[in-house]
């Protein structure tokens, strides 16, 4: 018995998974997000070793289109004809 009620908070845990901030997913790809905060750093590929390309000031309410993602928490995104790498924390899905 306990170990059914083991499995079944285990569960409801993964459920969870996906409502938090900073989780992506392939479904994302082709909606639009819009960014949460204030000044993004849009960067060249997924990950902190890869360079900030441009500094969005201003971001928070700003749409882009996600076009891929990356290990869950980087979403490549479509912005002003370009394509950058945003941390999913950033953005959230918008329907």
């Amino acid at each position: 018995m306990k170990k059914l009620i083991a499995i079944f908070f285990l569960a409801i845990a993964m459920l969870n998974v996906n409502a938090e901030p900073g989780y992506a997913e392939s479904s994302s790809i082709g909606k639009n997000v819009e960014f949460r905060v204030d000044d993004v750093n849009l960067r060249s590929g997924p990950g902190v070793r890869h360079p900030v390309i441009r500094v969005l000031a201003g971001a928070k309410g700003r749409v882009s289109k996600v076009i891929s993602v990356a290990g869950y928490r980087w979403l490549n995104i479509q912005y002003e004809e370009k394509t950058y790498w945003v941390h999913a924390s950033l953005a959230q899905l918008i329907e």
